[in-house]
């Protein structure tokens, strides 16, 4: 039986969990659920109470959240490695808003249960409580970070498909420019040597000269006169 071409591509290259962008928030996350998943059992072996039995839950709904967007980030590298990832998605964004306000009111749920432990059963659910809030704090984090990166996104693409207002140009368009559209180079002079005039030049300077001969001539004639 042949094995699908993702997990051949498992077996055969290491998936880069690195590339993520919130790699080190989701690993985190991943270690303080489970530590905390751990100190729930132990809280309900010694006490049984419900209120720890769904917090258990969502602890393990978020190491699954953590670890199902690490390994969809990295098989999609893996697949599309110079092609640009749609990241992040809509689902992940929406589950870290929910686990980060469910695992915040798992908090305050857990400190008002911790009253009516014994004593030494106490320590867990206060270790568990506190795992509670540090995993609704990295949710939160890369609830904004997502938004974010989303919003950025938005903008960008937005920016680029508005003409300049100044000149109506769009980034996209690629405008070339032919060999016959291109201005003839001019070569320099040297330094030192002047210019033949022009024929709009000349013109002038024989304007100019026939100027001042009929000034002079009835400047003679104004002499005479007098």
């Amino acid at each position: 039986m042949a094995r699908p071409e993702a997990i051949t591509m498992v077996y055969r290259r290491k998936l880069p969990y690195d590339t993520h962008p919130l790699f080190s928030q989701r690993q985190i996350l991943i270690i303080t659920s489970l530590i905390g998943a751990a100190l729930c059992l132990l809280t309900i072996n010694a006490s049984g109470d419900l209120t720890y039995t769904v917090s258990l839950l969502f602890l393990f709904l978020s190491t699954f959240l953590a670890a199902c967007d690490l390994n969809c980030y990295a098989m999609t590298k893996i697949k599309q490695p110079e092609e640009e990832l749609r990241w992040p998605q809509v689902v992940t964004i929406v589950a870290d808003l929910f686990l980060a306000i469910v695992l915040q009111l798992s908090v305050w749920a857990s400190a008002d249960a911790v009253e009516h432990l014994s004593p030494g059963s106490r320590v867990c659910a206060a270790h568990a409580a506190l795992t509670d809030l540090l995993c609704s704090l990295l949710h939160a984090y890369c609830f904004w970070k997502q938004v974010e990166a989303r919003w950025m996104t938005k903008w960008l693409a937005g920016l680029q498909k508005e003409p300049c207002k100044q000149c109506g140009h769009k980034p996209d368009e690629d405008v070339s420019v032919g060999p016959d559209q291109r201005s003839p180079a001019t070569r320099g002079r040297p330094s030192g040597e002047r210019a033949s005039p022009t024929q709009d030049q000349n013109s002038r300077m024989e304007e100019g000269n026939l100027i001042d001969s009929d000034l002079g001539s009835a400047y003679e004639h104004v002499e005479n006169t007098e």
